[in-house]
């Protein structure tokens, strides 16, 4: 069999009726959508039509699968006489498509257990634990329009962003702040602190259009949250940063704003990621010399003080004073690396009665056709396990995979590294902050696992409406995090290997091959299933981004190189604006001027 021809059959599978689609229930009837989906993986196979306008994906694919040799996959494929079972085929596929993922199931607790020793570090140089005292909180608040509202298509594209006018027992703002606030009053009825912890949240909403409206609509959410005595929120927005960086910093070290326009909190999620971590350096500089480090909590989170104390005998705060936060170590290869961030784990609401350490991502649930090319979940989950639900009774580990929240960087790391998620990453930004800096020779900066810090996780009952919206785009965010992981490891000449289970498994030699099978496979799955307008728009919206994508990931530099390049050069600018503040009082009092304005009333303080 010639390999051009393995391939069409192994897409084939996949899309058109036949033992593979049956083996699922799915005989798909002919519709607009699966004849599209078809067509393209027919372009991307080396067959029928161009379907021009896609021309950058499906050429990128074209190459792709010119070097695949799938003709073990295909002559298992043509031999089929009846369905297989699903996981049979699963393994088959991953074998080829996913090879990290062959096997893994079936040897899960060996897993596990070589993860948790590849992940073991040993502390050589301990650093002072973090003051509870000095702690920084940040949250994001992700805005929409009103229900109904004539707003047009969104310029980003968030999974649950809150709709404008919110009431208050279904906005995420309020449920976050209300819960940090309990949180706190237990800190400080427990003696942990003695004074109201500070709270930037910034602000971004669907539609730079939406900027100024979404500001006030989160003054308003938290104003309605009713005093928080504990709490001393700013809430920063878009204006404000362009005022502090291209009025004040850029000037100061004598360079134009636009060096630094990549900083803000309008975009992609790698946008305000970033600066939520990089404003505490900020902060300590012009506002607060005493704060230590910075920790980011998502709004859909909360402390689960009494649990914690019952279970670990230490509150949030307590469990926050690891003596490895901060420490420099050595990593089962060898090497010398600081634990300069940290990161604690999730806990489902509905899972938390059972106990803290309940992964939230479950392995076993029934596989689909789109899974047989890759399945997030299962290394998901694998690594959850592994990293997220270690309750380190044999001593200290890092964490490759850390989820947005429930993370937190020291002040002295991050001016040292100055780590960053490039503002064009619009999925699994936590995962991507550190790929710059995770092979620095002096060390490398890497991820303390906070054993016990456990936020519970109460998605599933805020903002499920908002997020049920967002699905589509959520799933196209998945197959685009092929492209620009695959693209963005490569130009950092990083092995995905060393990312594994989770974070590098978007990381392959095949992206487009593997983002156009898994939405083909999505598209005739939902048409089978009765939902072709879903279908539809799945097609539309992925086929569009995944062409957007190909194009910024394509050539020798890429545009993604270029943008790399440009976003460093914006945080060694940043960095040089800090340590300009610092030295400089008449920039530090502008600074704190203009960061002062951002503060909201929240009641009478403690």
């Amino acid at each position: 069999m010639e390999p051009s021809t393995s391939v069409q059959v192994v897409f084939d599978a996949l899309v058109r009726p036949g033992p593979v689609l049956h083996a699922f229930g799915l005989r798909p009837e002919p519709s607009a959508s699966t004849a599209d989906a078809r067509a393209v993986l027919d372009a991307a196979a080396g067959r029928g039509s161009r379907m021009r306008r896609f021309g950058a994906i499906i050429e990128m694919a074209q190459r792709e699968a010119g070097e695949m040799d799938a003709r073990e996959l295909a002559s298992w494929l043509i031999g089929l006489d009846e369905p297989p079972s699903p996981a049979a085929a699963a393994e088959r596929f991953w074998a080829l498509f996913s090879p990290h993922l062959a096997g893994m199931r079936a040897a899960w607790d060996q897993r596990v257990g070589e993860i948790r020793r590849a992940r073991a570090v040993q502390v050589i140089h301990p650093a002072e634990p973090v003051d509870p005292r000095c702690l920084l909180f940040t949250a994001n608040a992700l805005i929409g329009p009103a229900p109904g509202a004539e707003a047009g298509p969104p310029d980003w594209w968030y999974d649950h962003p809150v709709p404008m006018g919110t009431p208050a027992g279904e906005s995420e703002v309020v449920h976050g702040l209300i819960g940090l606030e309990q949180a706190m009053a237990f800190e400080r009825d427990r003696g942990t602190i003695s004074r109201p912890v500070t709270v930037i949240v910034s602000v971004s909403p669907t539609h730079s259009s939406l900027v100024g409206a979404a500001t006030a609509d989160v003054r308003r959410a938290i104003a309605e949250c009713g005093p928080l005595p504990n709490l001393d929120v700013f809430v920063l927005d878009e204006p404000t940063v362009r005022t502090l960086v291209d009025d004040i910093l850029a000037p100061a070290i004598g360079v134009d704003g636009s060096a630094m326009g990549c900083i803000g909190l309008m975009g992609p999620y790698g946008r305000h990621f970033s600066l939520l971590k990089a404003i505490a350096a900020l902060w300590q500089a012009a506002v607060d010399p005493t704060i230590q480090a910075t920790f980011k909590i998502d709004l859909d989170q909360v402390f689960p003080q009494d649990q914690l104390v019952a279970t670990f005998g230490r509150s949030a705060l307590e469990l926050m004073t690891h003596p490895a936060w901060g420490a420099v170590a050595v990593d089962a290869d060898g090497a010398n690396i600081e634990l300069g961030t940290a990161a604690g784990a999730l806990v489902n609401a509905v899972d938390i009665h059972r106990g803290l350490l309940i992964p939230d991502v479950d392995p076993d649930l029934a596989l689909t056709p789109a899974d047989l090319v890759f399945c997030k979940r299962v290394p998901q989950a694998l690594s959850t396990e592994a990293e997220m639900m270690d309750a380190g009774d044999d001593g200290t580990r890092q964490r490759i995979h850390v989820t947005g929240g429930t993370s937190g960087i020291r002040i002295d790391a991050l001016r040292r590294s100055w780590p960053f998620t490039p503002s064009f990453v619009g999925r699994a930004e936590d995962q991507a902050y550190q790929l710059a800096t995770f092979d620095e020779p002096v060390p490398g900066l890497r991820t303390v696992h906070l054993p016990g810090l456990v936020m519970r996780h109460d998605a599933g009952t805020i903002a499920r409406a908002s997020a049920e919206r967002s699905a589509v785009r959520t799933e196209v965010g998945d197959l685009e995090r092929f492209l620009v992981f695959s693209a963005y490891a490569d130009r950092l000449g990083m092995e995905a290997t060393r990312l594994l289970p989770f974070t590098g498994a978007y990381v392959t030699p095949h992206p487009a091959v593997m983002a156009l099978l898994r939405l083909g496979a999505r598209v005739v799955e939902l048409a089978a299933s009765g939902h072709e307008q879903e279908a539809r728009d799945l097609f539309d919206i992925g086929m569009e981004r995944l062409d957007d994508v190909a194009r910024f990931v394509a050539g020798s530099p890429s545009e993604l190189a270029h943008q790399v390049e440009r976003e460093q050069s914006a945080w060694i600018h940043f960095s040089e604006a800090v340590a300009y503040t610092e030295r400089h009082n008449d920039i530090a009092e502008a600074v704190r001027g203009t960061l002062s304005r951002c503060r909201v009333d929240t009641g009478e303080h403690r």
